[in-house]
């Protein structure tokens, strides 16, 4: 492993398998080289033993049976004054004129909400502002951590615009009880808010900036998979100050999952991985409060139809009492089966990319011409292998559409053909984004174009471990095995 840039792979950063290594021994204040340019992280505690008990007065999961996934709820409404005050606590790290704050509601998303934070200057009469943004404990400590040192990490070594982060604190132990940071706030507009409004040409100039964005992530290199988090003791400078460590996604933190010991990350090898995943669906199923929601559910269902009064209404769950009974079963032969599906699969020492898995037109500002301005919304970024990142990003409609015939009738585009036209343009962008990966000979354009049958066909059989019905590839696998010993 080295610090060097390579020319042509990329860059390659350390790794280490354990997230202590990353914790400063004491309160951090920026060194010389970071003064500048770096964040300052507040509180030096490591992270915590994770526990559902983080979650409590404070957020909910819920299951959402149309996406087949859980969502986060908000169960705090964050106290302004304490925001207020916090800020004022930091407003120099932030190049705020003075303590005279203001602070504002901004906007709120699933595990977020966002504030502008402003003052005056007292002699010009400028204002100044910067985005404060409190998280929910979704995965304590080890979220923010990660987010933060992917946008240093991305805003150091390359060329993506990346909202500057001065301060933050990746505890609870705090008068507002929540993760927090406060960063630069970014002049611009939402794509997605004005790109009816802008000509064909910025947008291809902004789709194909968006390729030379995917092209500088896919030249970014490590040895595992897992988030990246950094040493706040040590220079940005000094890249083996950033290491790979635990995953912070929903995969392994959702709804109970994080009173389950599983392993998160970092991952040296795919049985690791897969491993990992198929144990959460392993401890889901023998974990008594599924089936206790399982009869709960059952119960309250047999009290609708029969027209009972339902005094609390009890949420869906996405098991079956027939799901959880079987999946132990099955958990434990896929688990064996792992080393003879993985067989001649290894992560070398630059298998693995960083990977922004939300680049869409929500997540990137432009100024008023339209020129990409930042992209934000890192929170659940993280090195993978080329076969777990899409060929395309959310940005890129992946169809291909006809050239609509020209339009000489005198009477109004009707809503049919407009749709027509749109398509047809979404479809020269798409082509701009794969022309311009090409003319850089992206590493990028290795994602997709051989997919790994195998490891899709895993991934399909890790996913369905509730639902499954057809048990032929655990059996053939099995049966592979069994030739093989």
């Amino acid at each position: 492993m080295t610090d060097e840039v390579l020319s042509e792979k990329g860059h390659e950063v350390g790794n280490d398998d354990t997230p202590a290594t990353l914790v400063p021994n004491a309160f951090h204040l920026p060194t010389e080289d970071g003064m500048s340019k770096g964040p300052v992280c507040i509180n030096s505690s490591g992270p915590p033993k994770l526990s559902c008990k983080f979650f409590e007065n404070k957020m909910v999961w819920e299951y959402n049976p149309w996406t087949c996934d859980y969502e986060a709820k908000w169960k705090i409404d964050p106290s302004i004054e304490v925001i207020t005050e916090l800020a004022r606590n930091h407003y120099e790290l932030c190049s705020l004129p003075n303590e005279d704050i203001n602070v504002e509601f901004l906007a709120e998303g699933s595990f977020n909400k966002v504030y502008t934070v402003s003052s005056k200057d007292k002699t010009t009469g400028a204002a100044h502002e910067c985005i404060f943004r409190c998280s929910l404990p979704s995965a304590p400590w080890y979220k923010t951590q990660s987010e933060v040192a992917t946008m240093e990490f991305v805003r150091k070594y390359t060329k993506i615009p990346v909202p500057k982060v001065f301060v933050f604190d990746s505890s609870m132990d705090n008068a507002l009880g929540l993760e927090w940071m406060m960063m630069e706030k970014i002049n611009g507009k939402m794509f997605g808010d004005v790109e009816e409004g802008l000509d064909f040409d910025a947008k291809v100039r902004l789709y194909r900036q968006v390729a030379e964005w995917i092209d500088e992530l896919s030249r970014i290199r490590f040895d595992k998979i897992g988030a990246l988090y950094h040493n706040w003791s040590l220079p940005l400078s000094n890249k083996s100050s950033f290491k790979i460590g635990p995953l912070s996604i929903s995969d392994f933190n959702a709804d109970l999952r994080l009173d389950y010991p599983i392993n998160r990350g970092p991952f040296a090898s795919f049985e690791e991985y897969y491993n990992a995943h198929i144990s959460v669906y392993l401890y889901e199923a023998l974990d008594p409060r599924h089936k206790a929601r399982v009869e709960a559910w059952k119960k309250q269902d047999e009290m609708e139809e029969a027209g009972e009064e339902i005094k609390e209404e009890v949420p869906e769950t996405r098991h079956t009492l027939k799901g959880l009974a079987r999946t132990p079963q099955l958990c434990l032969a896929l688990q064996s089966v792992l080393p003879t599906v993985l067989k001649g699969k290894q992560l070398s020492p630059d298998s693995t990319r960083l990977h922004h898995f939300d680049i869409a037109k929500r997540n990137i500002l432009v100024d008023d011409r339209g020129h990409p301005v930042a992209l934000i919304d890192w929170e659940i970024s993280w090195a993978t292998i080329p076969h777990k990142i899409p060929r395309y990003p959310p940005l890129i409609i992946d169809e291909e559409a006809e050239e609509p015939e020209r339009w000489e009738l005198e009477e109004e585009k009707d809503e049919s053909r407009l749709e027509e036209e749109k398509a047809w343009e979404e479809t020269l962008l798409r082509r701009e984004f794969d022309k311009r990966l090409q003319e850089l000979a992206s590493p990028h354009l290795e994602t997709g174009s051989e997919p790994d049958v195998e490891l899709n066909e895993l991934d399909k059989t890790v996913n369905a471990l509730y639902s499954m019905e057809n048990f032929s590839y655990i059996e053939r696998k099995q049966e592979e095995m069994r030739k093989l010993f």
